[in-house]
């Protein structure tokens, strides 16, 4: 039962590889005149499932046209370029930074060229688009989102909100912080954990989970379902968080930047806390450069970024990485005298050989 799903989903990320993805541009031909010489078509990233790094954009017509017309095409107002109709295909790259979430702008318009003037193109003079062969494609998604308050500060877009408890007062509190920090997402949609699903997972660009379900954390930066963590500077040793040692209520908060669709997770080790709601928290939380941050009653929101100056330990969780950084001072010397042993006897069977003979 499960090979076909796993066939399909090889053969659609090979297809990406090597082919693009790929959305039409229409669901039916268009045609431009002289009198209706401008089409406008709206889209938004979501229909693409993401922010691509790469996005072109293929017109193609029904049949070469008059040599004296052209097409200019801008997306946003930028300008994308022109195309001559004795040519029947063109494609135009879309630079990723142009892009909005939503309500992007593709604008085809008709002229004529400066040689001919608007006299070059005669009366009833029309082209017509193939929409089965006029399309976006694409072959990578960019990471648009690289910190929480880059996430708490997106433009537009759905997002789904997933919570154990949709009536609690850190779920109010987060979305009166949401409208604080960011008065232009208001599409912020509201549903109960146990919703939270592939199927409804991909409704929303955006997706915000406040949850103690464990099982969830598995593939953020702290696994929650391995217990107890902290954060530890691997050259000071410095234990700069513990969770299991702290005597405040803490907020952990995590952003899945790895995906196509990002995730902000929020875990609390005190679900009944009340959240702080204060001017400190608001610029803690529009300054986090971090994917990893914590916000405790007193000291407001910290941030960290694991992986790299830091190091995730957890306390029922034996690993390499987190025993290496601990004893990494032993091993080296148990190593170099491992390696001066080994040279030194290298060094008496040379000098033996050499009286031997």
């Amino acid at each position: 039962m499960r090979t076909i799903p796993l066939f399909i989903l090889v053969l659609s990320f090979w297809n990406g590889l090597l082919n693009g993805y790929q959305k039409p541009l229409t669901d039916t031909n268009f045609t431009l005149t002289l009198a209706d010489h401008k089409k406008n078509i709206v889209f938004d990233l979501y229909e693409i499932q993401g922010v691509p790094d790469d996005l072109e954009l293929t017109l193609m017509l029904e049949k070469e046209a008059n040599r004296s017309a052209i097409v200019t095409v801008t997306c946003n107002e930028q300008f994308l370029g022109t195309m001559l109709l004795n040519s029947i295909k063109k494609i135009f790259s879309i630079p990723r930074e142009i892009l909005f979430n939503e309500g992007n702008v593709i604008s085809i318009s008709l002229g004529a060229t400066l040689a001919n003037g608007q006299d070059g193109l005669p009366d009833g003079f029309a082209i017509s688009f193939n929409a089965s062969q006029s399309f976006f494609t694409w072959y990578k998604y960019a990471l648009p989102l690289r910190n929480i308050t880059q996430f708490l500060m997106i433009s537009g877009g759905r997002i789904g909100l997933f919570a154990d408890d949709i009536n609690s007062s850190f779920v109010k509190t987060f979305s009166q912080l949401w409208e604080q920090i960011n008065s232009n997402a208001k599409n912020l949609q509201t549903l109960p954990i146990e919703s939270y699903s592939k199927a409804i997972w991909n409704e929303f660009d955006y997706i915000v989970l406040i949850t103690n379900k464990t099982q969830l954390y598995k593939n953020l930066p702290i696994n929650l379902s391995k217990g107890s963590f902290k954060f530890e500077n691997p050259i000071t040793k410095r234990i700069l968080f513990d969770s299991k040692t702290t005597s405040l209520p803490y907020w952990l908060w995590q952003l899945d930047r790895n995906r196509k669709k990002p995730i902000l997770a929020i875990h609390s080790s005190n679900p009944e806390a009340d959240f702080p709601v204060t001017e400190t928290t608001l610029n803690n939380l529009k300054r986090q450069a971090a994917s990893v941050a914590v916000t405790l009653v007193e000291t407001g929101t910290t941030s960290y970024e694991t992986n790299k100056q830091l190091v995730v330990t957890y306390d029922d969780t034996i690993t390499f990485k987190g025993v290496w950084y601990k004893y990494r001072l032993y091993f080296m010397a148990i190593l170099t005298l491992f390696f001066i042993i080994i040279i030194y006897h290298i060094a008496v069977n040379l000098k033996g050989a050499k009286g031997n003979v």
